[in-house]
């Protein structure tokens, strides 16, 4: 390998000979242009390092400084840009071999020569911790952006050199910094982020504009994403205009491959088949209203997986024939409005897409809390009798094997008597019921849940009117049941006799966990029932509502009975007391008396009858949450002893 003089080249003269005087002249004239075009290109690259250090580009930097050191070794600023950005990175030890470096070759009349002497004196005796690398990636994204941004997105345009601390939280920032998630919500001002959205959406991952006034196809089409992977845009109704449809499909166009979840609310029909045509990665799609063209739509669009058709279009059946079957790999499947030919569309479900796992028609469920994942989930919610027990039980049969969960929000005058008998449930987990006046009296409901789904560990029922008492006590006293919420009335006799004969037992063997009873009538709660409750031995939470102003739950039950609830119940840990009105104080005391409770939430409206501070004084209570309309301070001297064990929490309560 030879050698290169660069300091002979960049100072020195090549000899020359008088017998040759024009290749003289042009010796010098080119070795002249060699030196100035040497020297302007180190200093280019000086300014250049320079500039790169400012913005935190140190990779870079470090590049044209070792190139720096290579053409001019005598030149001392590639030797002290060097060493301090390797002592910013946290590299002394680098930093020390630099100055040293600098220090052979540099002339000590140079004043960086001092310079370099000071760092090699003190880097030794610095020590930087990294405290950084080791903290889980969620920490370190959020400290990353609250530094980048200063709180607010547009105050900063720049990164700080003192986020390089090492290699390590280099990397792990980077990482934090390419998973920015922007959700925008209501802004007026919408001009305002657009250049932090430019800035940085080469790094976003995912991107929402809800409700802006400003149309956000403008963003789109100024942003180059790099790494968007959901994208979901809900504008204004006033956005109507086709010429924006256009603009919107020209911007999808330019999106890059990683967009696989793609949301769009809006008023304006989307040509579904442009928008599948041009993000063929596309696995999640939800839309309002689509205008389909079958001539444009392709065979088969194997990646998409989630489909979502929301409010504003009816699901007919042309719609629905013309675009399920190209998905043959669809798992989730929403259709929020419904036709009368929707028991056609019941009948081709399973041979349009073979593996659904989450069939919801109708609408959105709420209570999916205890839904388990994985398996099939159904849920069926038209509230009009479009659609027959017939044509649902064709669509329970064919996903039997493997339905897990299935919600019913339906009025039907034959449900539950005919509707759900002729289904074996082989995996059932998960079953909730939800229709409007119907009263849930059928005993045959019970026995089937026991002969027929053997597996099944929770059921919710909503219902305007009470279950009965022999369907209450049925479902708490299933011995594999872990979660039950039901409708109940105190009105509601029938099957007292029953529970008087089988509640000694019932009680063993329950193993429920969960118990939420919603009362939809009648004046207190009954001594049966809280017995029954009480002989729950398992039960852990425990949740009873007043859903109307009919009675009084909390304030006219007896304090006995409430006492011999909770003393019943030796492994309550959680309670929930939600008051249409107010709490009676006797029903705090006896709750008080418990010893197994550690957390609790009272909803009331009314709370100038109800005081906490005998909760206070409980020692294993951990946590008091008071949803209320109204301020309410506690005792100050039961608090200041338990400050540092127990948890008080106040919120506005949200209206029924």
């Amino acid at each position: 390998m030879v050698y290169v003089d660069w300091k002979k080249i960049l100072h020195g003269m090549p000899a020359t000979s008088s017998n040759y005087s024009n290749d003289d002249d042009d010796i010098m004239r080119t070795t002249f242009e060699i030196q100035d075009l040497l020297h302007r290109i180190i200093s280019k690259l000086s300014h250049r390092m320079h500039g790169l250090i400012s913005i935190g580009n140190f990779e870079w930097a470090l590049n044209d400084a070792a190139a720096i050191r290579t053409l001019d070794p005598s030149f001392s600023d590639g030797y002290l840009c060097a060493a301090e950005v390797y002592h910013q990175q946290g590299d002394n030890q680098a930093a020390i071999e630099i100055c040293n470096e600098g220090l052979k070759m540099i002339h000590p009349s140079d004043p960086v020569y001092a310079t370099l002497c000071s760092m090699v004196t003190k880097l030794p005796t610095e020590t930087r911790v990294d405290f950084i690398s080791s903290l889980p990636l969620d920490i370190t994204s959020r400290i990353a952006w609250m530094i980048f941004t200063k709180g607010h997105p547009t105050k900063n345009r720049k990164q700080y050199p003192c986020l390089q601390v090492s290699k390590v939280w280099n990397k792990r920032l980077l990482e934090a910094y390419n998973a920015l998630e922007l959700h925008v919500v209501n802004s007026n001002g919408f001009d305002k982020w657009e250049p932090h959205i430019v800035r940085y959406g080469h790094h976003m991952t995912s991107l929402t504009i809800d409700r802006c006034t400003s149309p956000s196809y403008k963003l789109l089409e100024k942003t180059k994403f790099g790494s968007l992977t959901t994208l979901s845009i809900k504008d204004t109704p006033q956005d109507k205009d086709t010429y924006m449809m256009a603009r919107l499909l020209r911007s999808l166009q330019q999106m890059p491959t990683t967009l696989t979840t793609l949301t769009i609310i809006a008023p304006t029909m989307l040509p579904i088949a442009s928008i599948l045509n041009s993000l063929p990665h596309l696995s999640s799609l939800e839309c309002s209203s689509i205008a389909v063209d079958p001539i444009m739509l392709h065979s088969a669009y194997l990646k998409m997986e989630t489909f979502k058709l929301r409010c504003t279009m009816y699901a007919d059946y042309e719609t629905a024939s013309c675009i399920l079957p190209r998905f043959p790999f669809l798992r989730t499947l929403l259709f929020d409005a419904i036709t009368d030919r929707f028991p056609k569309i019941l009948a081709q479900l399973p041979n349009w897409c073979r593996r659904l796992q989450h069939i919801n028609l109708g609408v959105e469920h709420s209570a999916k809390h205890h839904m388990t994942p994985g398996g099939v989930t159904i849920i069926l919610a038209m509230k009009d009798a479009s659609c027959s027990s017939r044509d649902i039980i064709a669509l329970l049969k064919h996903y039997a094997a493997d339905l897990e969960n299935v919600a019913f929000q339906i009025s039907l005058d034959d449900f539950p008597k005919h509707f759900i008998m002729p289904v074996q449930f082989k995996r059932l987990k998960c079953m909730q019921i939800a229709y409007g006046d119907t009263p849930i009296t059928n005993e045959r409901l019970c026995e089937w849940l026991l002969r027929h789904a053997p597996f099944l560990k929770a059921i919710h029922v909503h219902s305007a009117r009470s279950a009965g008492i022999s369907v209450f006590n049925a479902m708490i006293g299933l011995a594999r049941l872990r979660v039950v919420e039901i409708p109940f009335s105190s009105d509601t006799i029938k099957g007292q006799a029953w529970f008087l004969k089988h509640h000694h037992t019932l009680g063993t063997k329950s193993s429920l966990r969960n118990l939420i009873i919603r009362f939809v009538g009648g004046t207190f709660i009954t001594g049966h029932t809280l017995q029954r409750v009480a002989g729950l031995k398992h039960l852990e939470h425990l949740s009873i509502v007043e859903e109307n102003d009919y009675g009084g739950v909390f304030h006219q039950t007896p304090r006995l009975m409430f006492e011999s609830l909770i003393r019943g119940c030796t492994s309550l840990t959680h309670l929930t007391l939600d008051a249409f009105t107010w709490i009676d104080q006797a029903v705090i005391d006896a709750v008080a008396k418990s010893k197994s409770l550690k957390h609790l939430t009272l909803m009331v409206d009314d709370v100038s009858q109800t005081t906490i501070c005998p909760l206070i004084s409980c020692p294993q209570l951990k946590t008091i949450h008071l949803s209320t309309n109204k301020s309410m301070v506690p005792a100050s001297d039961p608090a200041t002893q338990r400050e540092k064990t127990l948890r008080l929490v106040f919120s506005k309560r949200a209206p029924r």
